[in-house]
């Protein structure tokens, strides 16, 4: 995490498993956005995706390689290698 910290490898609106942030923070942010928009009489939308199953139809070799590029090698890439090969063997049962 530190090496994706100090890179900013992550965007700053990522919310999901990162210290000090969380999806409840981001809803407040959506709605406090959403509530300025109609206060200044704009129609403001909302779209939400599950990414459940993301990773399902991901190319797990693009998404190594792309960790790779990041500087994500050696035994943490090969950490999330199997990882993508355990979930694609196994799923979340």
């Amino acid at each position: 995490m530190t090496f994706i910290l100090e890179n900013e490898v992550l965007s700053g609106v990522q919310h999901g498993f990162r210290a000090h942030k969380s999806t409840a923070l981001v809803f407040q942010f959506f709605v406090e956005s959403a509530q300025e928009a109609i206060e200044d009489e704009m129609n403001p939308i909302g779209i939400f995706l599950d990414l459940t199953k993301a990773y399902d139809v991901l190319n797990h070799k693009i998404l190594l390689s792309k960790l790779n590029s990041f500087g994500i090698r050696g035994v943490a890439n090969s950490w999330f290698e199997s990882y993508l090969f355990h979930q694609a063997m196994y799923g979340n049962k």
